[in-house]
């Protein structure tokens, strides 16, 4: 089905110029990033949807809901938190 996956470090710059070139031919980028974390490095949706002519479906994916108390913590802090609950 022409399906790939990478992961990139985007806090390099040769991370964050691979990122932007992949980008530029994609048609659905994924992220699975604390909220915020990738506007904050110039890659949120505004920004990628800049570089992409063709148009670009960005799905961002978090452990916990954006407007949650808890949107800044890691899906492993989250799962950590509701493991500590279960007592």
């Amino acid at each position: 089905m022409g399906k790939k996956g990478l992961s990139v470090n985007t806090k390099e710059p040769r991370g964050r110029a691979l990122m932007k070139k992949l980008v530029d031919s994609a048609d659905v980028f994924v992220e699975n990033c604390r909220p915020g974390a990738l506007e904050k490095l110039g890659h949120g949706y505004a920004e990628l949807a800049e570089t992409n002519p063709g148009g670009l479906v960005y799905c961002s994916i978090s452990a916990s809901q954006y407007l949650s108390a808890y949107r800044s913590e890691s899906s492993i802090e989250s799962a950590a938190r509701s493991d500590r609950r279960l007592d």
